[in-house]
């Protein structure tokens, strides 16, 4: 059946839930058959999506995915497969020698501090890969922010990077600080996801400082939700949603933010006229009855006109404002 789809010059395959190390070692015969260094390539295969299955890695080797050339796919999908320290450090030498490959996702796949580094080191080499998702490795909790480290590295070089993901990595508020700093001589990064880690009210003002130092920017989307940024991280946020003009999605839910942070990002967007925003979540925070209020009114008699997306609603019970997630 993976022959027929492949001969039939499909562009992207995707097998969930039931491919083994053999399967994939098919599949990977298949693609080798034919060569992107030959005029008349049999494959036209760009894509393959293996997430949810249960490869380790141990037929990497025969997939020739670390060759410059032999492997023709754009895209690859592994996230969610037990894969083995040996089938990671696989992976980072593709990072490192394939000049083919733009996007690879490899999240929940049990990565390891070791294949990490070593993939953040060939990183440094790479000079095609456009996207990265890498989210929710295997860390020792007590090596927090080492990998931001690795990773701030790679933003500074990078000039292709234009989309990663970086959810548990156990980034603090240093590590939160390297980022920014390397975002500062980064060109190409268009969205940084840094959701589900420890970064509180200094990695969020640092993130900010950032924004606001350097207003032209790449960056347009930001990822911060189930973070710990506080009141004082959000104003400082609130500061970059009035004066920047390329970020447009901003993620804060479950940040542990208040009321004085609420109403500083809600002021801001009632006096901005000229947000660039176009998304904000901001559920899971703790609204109380004046920042409900005041997001009520927003909804009813500003958004409407700006289009921008809020994931609340906010409804009216016996005089008190209630939020919801919508």
């Amino acid at each position: 059946m993976v022959s027929i789809l492949i001969e039939c010059y499909i562009h992207t395959l995707f097998i969930i839930a039931c491919m083994l190390d053999s399967g994939f070692e098919v599949i990977s015969r298949l693609l080798n058959q034919g060569s992107l260094a030959e005029e008349n390539s049999r494959s036209h295969l760009e894509g393959l999506d293996l997430e949810g299955n249960d490869i380790t890695g141990s037929s990497f080797e025969v997939a020739n995915f670390t060759s410059s050339y032999d492997c023709p796919l754009v895209f690859l999908n592994l996230s969610c497969n037990p894969i083995s320290l040996a089938g990671q450090r696989t992976i980072a030498n593709i990072v490192l020698n394939n000049k083919i490959l733009r996007q690879l996702s490899i999240c929940s796949c049990g990565f390891e501090m070791v294949s990490l580094i070593e993939l953040a080191s060939n990183l440094l080499e790479n000079s095609t890969l456009q996207l990265l998702y890498v989210d929710r490795p295997f860390l020792s909790t007590s090596r927090k922010d080492e990998i931001a480290d690795h990773f701030s590295r790679v933003l500074a070089k990078s000039n292709t990077l234009c989309d990663i993901s970086m959810k548990f990595f156990n980034i603090l508020d240093h590590g939160a600080k390297l980022l920014a700093d390397a975002l500062c001589l980064n060109e190409s990064i268009l969205s940084l996801n840094l959701e589900c880690n420890n970064i509180g009210i200094s990695g969020a003002e640092h993130l900010a400082s950032y924004l606001l130092l350097r207003r032209k920017n790449s960056l347009h989307s930001l990822g911060l939700a189930y973070n710990n940024v506080g009141d004082d991280g959000a104003v400082a946020l609130s500061e970059v949603i009035k004066y920047s003009s390329t970020l447009r999605h901003l993620t804060l839910r479950n940040n542990k933010i208040g009321p004085i942070g609420l109403s500083a990002i809600g002021n801001t967007l009632q006096d901005c006229n000229s947000c660039s925003l176009e998304s904000l979540t901001l559920f899971g925070n703790n609204f109380d009855n004046t920042t409900g209020k005041l997001y009520f009114n927003l909804i009813q008699n500003k958004l409407p006109y700006t289009g921008m997306f809020l994931d609340i609603d906010v409804y009216v019970v016996d005089g008190n404002y209630m939020i919801a997630d919508i």
